[in-house]
């Protein structure tokens, strides 16, 4: 029998965290707002830690993203393993940038995911407009910086860094 250790456990509860947060009721209108809080958990984890997680696990939490929130099956996925794999090939840079810079950054991953996502909810005639979808991308770079910081002080509890 497996058990979680301590460092795989706080890269899972970030992930039902980030689940639960997705999952947070909004109205209609403020909907197209809320922040796409499981990418961003994805991309910290894929940037400074790219050897717990990866490609295909942010193919498969993109996967379960499809699951909860009820869209065809694979869209989310699509979109978040071509962003986190951007994410991943940027990483070296992106650490070393400052958390301002970084949250430029995650507004343009955040929008190629949105974008991406937008693409394939079209190819399944979901239509909506495109251009709503960017104030998500919007609001995740604005809650980078707390976000960034929470994992990293989780990423030291559990002595990931």
């Amino acid at each position: 029998m497996a058990t979680i250790r301590g460092e795989n456990s706080s890269i899972y509860f970030s992930f039902v965290l980030a689940f639960a947060l997705t999952l947070v009721p909004s109205s209609w209108g403020w909907a197209m707002w809320m922040p796409q809080w499981v990418f961003i958990t994805s991309m910290f984890w894929a940037i400074y830690f790219p050897h717990k997680h990866g490609v295909g696990w942010a193919w498969f939490v993109g996967l379960w993203l499809d699951v909860v929130v009820g869209y065809p099956l694979g869209v989310n996925a699509f979109a978040m393993a071509i962003s986190v794999a951007l994410a991943i090939f940027i990483g070296p840079r992106f650490r070393i940038y400052s958390v301002w810079l970084q949250t430029w950054m995650v507004f343009v991953l955040a929008a190629v995911c949105q974008l991406l996502t937008f693409w394939a909810k079209n190819i399944y005639s979901l239509p909506n407009s495109g251009l709503e979808s960017l104030w998500a991308a919007l609001t995740s770079a604005l809650v980078w910086p707390l976000i960034y910081a929470y994992l990293r002080v989780v990423a030291r509890i559990f002595h990931l860094i």
